[in-house]
């Protein structure tokens, strides 16, 4: 594998999916539609050559290297919360009025 190839929203994408255990919720989740979602694990799986987990009628279960790559996303998507709390999210908030004005169209 390519690790040009891994970013972090793959990791994201896939962390959310098997933290809500069901595809269809992650996708709401992460405010896209779930066959987009199916696409990008579908692409994930294949940059990583290997089958992560399997689609039921109850959602989905992790292979065992589906596991090992879920505690290794988990770790990485946490810390980057924690990183984009701590340097996005403080003091840089702006605050103020936008006007917006709206002339007829003749």
């Amino acid at each position: 594998m390519n690790s040009d190839n891994m970013d972090l929203s793959s990791l994201k994408k896939f962390y959310v999916t098997v933290d809500e255990a069901n595809i269809s919720n992650a996708a709401k989740k992460l405010h896209m539609s779930q066959s987009a979602l199916s696409k990008s694990l579908n692409m994930f799986e294949e940059r990583l050559n290997c089958q992560l987990f399997t689609r039921t009628n109850k959602g989905i279960e992790l292979t065992p290297k589906g596991e090992e790559v879920f505690q290794f996303a988990k770790k990485i998507v946490q810390e980057n919360e924690i990183f984009m709390k701590k340097f996005y999210d403080d003091e840089e908030t702006v605050e103020g009025t936008i006007s917006i004005a709206a002339f007829p169209y003749l």
